[in-house]
């Protein structure tokens, strides 16, 4: 009766970490599209990737082949990722107007293009952190691929609007070596152990690789949608269905905890109902 007694404090107490644990950080955007299959981790937590799903800070996000989605963030940039893609929603904070303070998107693998609004106040960042190379962004639109990993891996990018920063990363959080400036239609490479580059123009074999679900802007995209009638963000059926998944996900744990306290509660009865031995002279 002990064991059954400490198993049930465990999973009360497991259960309301885990219901703090959902609600640790604040929303930041949410999955608008969603191509193949595509996997969302939350801490210990797997997930089948679908529209209308919010994302938080410490997201992890993978595709797999021929496969993509697009991410609508609260401040109005949008992420795009194709096949074979892995990114972390590293840091994510944003202004009561929901204006980005700081926020940090780290690419580990594939391809990614991002459109990024103009930051506001003084002290906001907005990075894109790969292994080789940190670009600091503000209101530009481009195109990033990163081939291999660790010691292969190269970090390619291809800027079509706005200015960026791009600096060599050495390692994790340090930043040194060359820094270059790209303007639209320029385009930057550093592979690992090699000097960070610019040229020109992207070469014929980036344009070649680049993925058909990322070749056109996503600013352009939202101007076709327009056109055709459809609204870019399915904001009112997305914030129906994070309602449900929310309600849902509150429901069954307070399900688990109803059935906790009431093995608590029968063992408690049963305890007192068991008769007392007389102790014997």
């Amino acid at each position: 009766m002990e064991n059954l007694m400490q198993k049930i404090i465990r999973l009360v107490i497991a259960l309301f970490v885990l219901l703090l644990a959902t609600h640790a950080y604040a929303q930041v955007g949410v999955v608008t599209e969603v191509h193949g299959e595509v996997s969302l981790q939350r801490a210990d937590r797997h997930f089948i990737l679908q529209p209308g799903v919010d994302l938080y800070p410490q997201d992890i996000i993978r595709s797999k082949d021929a496969a993509s989605a697009q991410f609508d963030m609260d401040d109005g940039s949008m992420i795009s990722i194709s096949s074979n893609t892995e990114i972390t929603i590293a840091d994510y904070q944003l202004r009561e107007d929901k204006s980005v303070a700081s926020a940090t998107i780290e690419l580990v693998t594939g391809w990614l293009r991002f459109a990024v609004t103009k930051l506001r106040g003084h002290g906001s960042s907005f990075r894109l952190s790969m292994p080789t190379a940190v670009l600091g962004v503000r209101g530009t639109e481009g195109v990033i691929e990163v081939l291999g990993r660790d010691e292969s891996s190269s970090t390619q990018i291809l800027l079509e609007e706005g200015e960026v920063e791009v600096a060599e990363r050495i390692h994790e959080n340090r930043l040194a070596g060359q820094k270059v400036y790209l303007k639209p239609g320029q385009f930057a490479e550093r592979k690992f152990g090699r000097m960070l580059y610019k040229r020109a123009k992207a070469s014929a074999t980036f344009k070649k690789r680049l993925p058909a679900r990322l070749k056109m802007k996503l600013k352009q995209r939202i101007k076709m949608l327009k056109k055709r009638g459809i609204a870019p963000r399915k904001m009112a059926n997305n914030k129906l269905k994070r309602q449900q998944l929310k309600k849902n996900e509150q429901r069954v744990l307070k399900t688990r905890l109803k059935k906790a306290k009431d093995k608590k509660r029968e063992f408690k009865r049963n305890q007192r109902e068991r008769p007392h031995k007389r102790p014997t002279h």
